[in-house]
């Protein structure tokens, strides 16, 4: 009896002493490893900056033809005579467009040149939001003649249903843009007028943006601003157009058609610009379709192939 009693008395002290040392190591501190921050979600300027503007191998083909009607009056394909006068003044451009093209959701350019002809160029502007012109990507060719900047560039707005819709007062369905820098549109005062060597590319084309895609383009035509009301039945009418063809021709036209684009890089830039904007685009056309009773089954059509190709979006384009 007394040899099982010390046997458990020896049992009871081996417990105590693997519980003291049990207790002893739960007090060693452990290594607790910090919890990173959640990444931050990249903004829309953080993904399309660097894509404002480019110099691309090739940008003009027989189905993109160069933008000149007069294109070989002033340049052959090997010695480029008739471009060298004017390459310094268009490389000046180009660095100011790399610096300060804007980039916001709200509204973005983008241009792009082809190496070895950057006489002409290629740009997209996204329409302004809270304009009849939200979201959508309007295309636009740029020529630079010889002797420029002694004259202004012309521009040729190239999203236009086909030269079925006049965008604008300003902006034809032939692509003939009105704007008093370049010419096209008569100013009042001579500071409107195209100034050589301080008048700019960026200028007409950040006047086009801000200037002639309004809240109201209706007013924009000569004589109307009169009538200026934000209530104007006239103007109200204007705008339902517009809301209906900068869906099918801006947003619907520029999905379908992106991979067309692809040769000058803008088709990367069109899909993540909407895939950026692809619950506000949504909204937009919401918004536009449930303000129009004069169109539902058209609005009804339209919002659902929107939706429909807005899902195809699925990732961005590194």
């Amino acid at each position: 009896m007394k040899l099982h009693l010390k046997s458990l008395r020896r049992v009871k002290k081996k417990q105590d002493s693997m519980l003291e040392s049990e207790s002893q190591t739960s007090r060693i501190p452990i290594a607790v490893v910090p919890k990173l921050p959640p990444k931050p979600e990249l903004t829309y300027e953080d993904v399309m900056k660097d894509q404002l503007f480019l110099m691309v191998p090739s940008l003009w083909n027989e189905s993109v033809p160069f933008p000149s009607a007069v294109l070989k009056q002033y340049y052959t394909p090997n010695t480029g005579t008739g471009i060298k006068s004017c390459l310094q003044p268009i490389s000046k451009e180009i660095t100011n467009l790399l610096q300060l093209l804007p980039c916001n959701q709200k509204a973005s350019i983008f241009a792009r040149v082809e190496e070895g002809r950057i006489d002409g160029m290629k740009v997209v502007m996204t329409g302004p939001v809270g304009t009849p012109y939200a979201y959508g990507c309007f295309e636009f060719n740029v020529f630079f003649p010889p002797n420029y900047p002694h004259v202004p560039p012309t521009l040729k707005l190239v999203t236009t249903g086909s030269g079925t819709v006049r965008f604008n007062p300003n902006l034809y369905e032939t692509g003939y843009v009105c704007v008093s820098l370049l010419g096209t549109w008569p100013a009042t005062k001579p500071e409107e007028c195209w100034q050589p060597n301080k008048s700019t590319l960026l200028q007409v084309l950040v006047s086009i943006q801000s200037l002639i895609m309004t809240e109201f383009p209706y007013f924009n035509e000569p004589g109307y601003e009169v009538h200026r009301s934000p209530t104007y039945p006239a103007s109200l009418a204007y705008n339902r157009n517009l809301h209906i063809q900068t869906v099918k021709f801006a947003i619907l036209g520029q999905l379908r058609n992106a991979s067309l684009l692809d040769i000058g890089g803008f088709g990367k830039v069109i899909r993540n610009h909407f895939y950026l904007n692809k619950n506000e685009v949504k909204d937009q056309v919401r918004k536009w379709a449930n303000a129009d009773m004069f169109h539902v089954i058209t609005w009804n059509t339209l919002t659902m192939e929107v939706e429909q190709e807005l899902e195809k979006l699925v990732a961005l384009e590194e």
